[in-house]
């Protein structure tokens, strides 16, 4: 979706701040008459003007320079260096009677014809000679939490919803904001031991001469426990179906990502219902180890593993996925959830990954993860020539590395480096090992 630069002007002032600062104007009546004593000058005061039934405005937005390389793996391949900035406004209004409403505009790159941006992806790139940059409505809900006791809570939302929560890279990108409706519950086991739930039922396209609009089911179970006050767990259960696929051409949707199996025609072979387990055991140290008597981590210092594994039962082969890996420190990059402070925090992490061509839907999993391909990948249609390049998606295995450190609560240097090979190539000359780098800097505000 693309928006003029005077409206996004008008947009960001009428919606991202709580108020519109007047002044009062002055009457004739109020102004000194002449050779009158001189009256002392007041200041125009300012006046915040907001609905009784709003109770809270808590702003989410993001500003992140990255820097992102694919390193070529050969001479016919090309290294590429790109800035790519994201920009991401938006804001959380509390009301009365239980409701919220939340909004974000970011930054939109094109994406496929009379598409509104890529959905996996925000990141634009200096290019085009500082071409204006579009954007595009990220966020657009209503949510309502009628049920809030002291052991348990669920809530109900719909419109273009927050990236589902609790789930991996290789089931949902990051940046992917659904369309449809979601349910969240929660309850209290133990004073020790919640048990959650959500649900998402998503449109993923609306077709004019079809009733088969694909649609998208989620469904997950969880139990979060802590077993002391240095180990905790956490365990849940996902499926995910999707219905009409066939009707998620390369036509009809944004063609962002690669790897499942397609006809001639861009018509996906296979059908997505996924049975998806995960878990991880973090151990809570009260303290970093120490260098020269000073800790090298500011608070508890948590070590984490974990792990997980992706069934796609609506394809025969090629359909499974599974990843699993440590981290040490920890730096979270989610700004939806304020109060926690991150200053002196770091995080150093590693996760060996291998998903198979249709372990998922591609066009839901990381537009980050990715490998170089020198031929067309197998089962992805077209014909002529194929040049060498990096390509996102899934048919991939290999290793995941993270380095992050936050040297104030508003910013966060994150480093991330994956070292991938594709599964199934054409040709045994095809597979080759590529390396992809991002380094980001995201200040929070």
């Amino acid at each position: 979706m693309r928006t003029g630069p005077l409206a996004i002007l008008a947009i960001a002032v009428l919606t991202l701040w709580p108020a519109v600062l007047r002044a009062e104007p002055e009457s004739p009546a109020a102004k000194p008459q002449e050779n009158a004593p001189a009256e002392p000058e007041e200041k125009a005061k300012a006046k915040v003007e907001t609905p009784d039934w709003l109770t809270s405005l808590r702003l989410v937005s993001d500003l992140r320079m990255r820097l992102d390389v694919a390193y070529a793996p050969a001479s016919d391949f090309v290294t590429r260096w790109r800035m790519r900035p994201r920009l991401r406004l938006g804001a959380i209004a509390t009301l009365e009677d239980d409701w919220a409403i939340g909004f974000r505009l970011a930054s939109t790159p094109t994406l496929g014809k009379d598409s509104g941006g890529d959905p996996l992806s925000t990141n634009q790139t200096f290019e085009d000679n500082a071409s204006r940059k579009p954007i595009g409505v990220d966020w657009a809900f209503a949510r309502w939490t009628p049920i809030h006791t002291p052991k348990g809570n669920g809530s109900f939302a719909l419109g273009k919803l927050e990236n589902p929560p609790n789930f991996t890279e290789d089931v949902f990108d990051v940046d992917y904001t659904p369309e449809g409706f979601a349910e969240q519950f929660s309850y209290e086991l133990h004073p020790n031991q919640t048990a959650s739930a959500y649900l998402g039922q998503y449109v993923l396209d609306e077709l004019q001469f079809s009733s088969k609009d694909p649609l998208l089911f989620v469904e997950q179970l969880r139990l979060d426990s802590k077993w002391s006050n240095h180990l905790t767990t956490a365990v849940a259960v996902s499926g995910l179906s999707i219905t009409n696929p066939r009707s998620l051409t390369t036509a009809n949707v944004p063609d962002s990502n690669h790897g499942n199996t397609r006809d001639a025609a861009g018509v996906l072979l296979n059908d997505y219902r996924l049975l998806i387990g995960d878990g991880s055991v973090t151990f809570n140290l009260d303290r970093a180890p120490l260098y020269k008597g000073a800790p090298l981590y500011k608070g508890r210092f948590p070590i984490k593993l974990s792990g997980e594994y992706i069934h796609n039962f609506g394809a025969r082969r090629d359909n499974i996925g599974f990843a699993f890996g440590a981290s040490f420190g920890s730096v979270g990059l989610r700004n939806n959830q304020p109060g926690r402070s991150q200053r002196g925090t770091w995080e150093i992490s590693y996760r060996y990954q291998r998903l198979q061509a249709d372990a998922n839907y591609e066009e839901l999993a990381a537009s980050d993860n990715g490998a170089f391909y020198r031929g067309r990948p197998v089962g992805e249609p077209g014909s002529g020539s194929f040049r060498p390049t990096f390509l996102n998606g899934l048919n991939i295995r290999g290793h995941a590395f993270r380095l992050a450190y936050a040297p104030a609560d508003s910013l966060v240097l994150d480093i991330r480096v994956w070292r991938n090979e594709p599964i199934k190539v054409g040709t045994p000359g095809d597979k080759v090992q590529g390396v992809r780098m991002l380094t980001d800097l995201v200040w929070r505000f």
